[in-house]
């Protein structure tokens, strides 16, 4: 009887520490803002368990790729958004000439 009642309280603890959402957190150590210069290409170390989708919302100045690297395209600034079923994150890039 004790077996059993430390093997079940072995499994209670084991489920509350498994958490569902982990799959869906996104995992970004940088700035809500970054500078890059003209033609820059800069990977924003961006991982996740789960699917993700990128956007730039002004792609003649900042494209992003399927990997989560941006490339400054033209001078000025635009928001990249990386998003799962969940969670969004945006990033504001700025790019510079020099």
């Amino acid at each position: 009887m004790k077996k059993l009642a430390l093997f079940l309280l072995g499994i209670c603890i084991f489920l509350s520490s498994c958490n569902p959402n982990d799959k869906n957190e996104i995992n970004y150590d940088g700035k809500n803002s970054i500078e890059i210069v003209l033609l820059e290409e800069y990977d924003l170390g961006i991982t996740s368990k789960s699917e993700l989708s990128y956007y730039s919302d002004n792609e003649m100045v900042v494209t992003i790729n399927e990997n989560g690297v941006i490339k400054g395209k033209n001078v000025g600034e635009a928001n990249v958004t990386i998003e799962n079923e969940v969670n969004q994150i945006t990033i504001k890039v700025t790019v510079n000439i020099f």
